[in-house]
């Protein structure tokens, strides 16, 4: 179960780690120092996943019964996704323009293209989640804390309803 949380931010953090050493490959063309660029994207996604650690536990909590209460993790866990959007947008930018760059001074070598590439495909599956999460928070149907008896799951929005949950007995397809 760890492993479903963490993927998503453990793969950012490993494309942060390939595009500093990508940097380093080739620095005078870098728009970020290389050595800072981990640590300052796995920073700012620190935060990002205290945000939604915060935003979830608010949520899922079944002793808390005060809405105002359970709409400050809807809020931390909304603000959570843009920014976590933000900076994807951000990093791509940073190794686009870098890209733009090498390909500008004619550098083609497979040992900065390939990986480029590589990191670009990766970004993309992990944008797709996300917005596929932001999608389904931002939607306008949720499931109430405390659901009376004459409550009907099927006013949920299809996006919840039907979404593939994970069985311990079968793996889960995750992007």
């Amino acid at each position: 179960m760890v492993i479903l949380i963490t993927h998503r931010p453990i793969l950012e953090l490993a494309n942060y780690h390939v595009l500093g050493r990508i940097l380093y490959y080739v620095p005078y063309f870098a728009p970020l120092h290389p050595g800072r660029t981990l640590t300052t994207f796995g920073s700012i996604s620190t935060v990002v996943e205290i945000l939604n650690a915060l935003g979830v536990s608010l949520l899922a909590n079944p002793n808390i019964k005060n809405q105002s209460t359970q709409d400050l993790g809807h809020i931390l866990m909304k603000t959570a996704l843009i920014v976590q959007i933000l900076v994807i947008t951000v990093f791509v930018g940073i190794a686009g323009l870098f890209h733009h760059r090498c390909r500008k001074a004619n550098i083609k070598t497979n040992k900065v293209q390939q990986p480029l590439l590589t990191l670009y495909f990766s970004t993309v599956f992990i944008m797709i989640r996300t917005f596929y999460r932001t999608v389904e928070h931002f939607g306008v149907s949720r499931a109430p804390a405390n659901p009376g008896s004459n409550w009907d799951p099927m006013s949920l929005s299809p996006i919840v309803r039907y979404e593939w949950f994970c069985k311990s007995t079968s793996p889960c397809p995750t992007i």
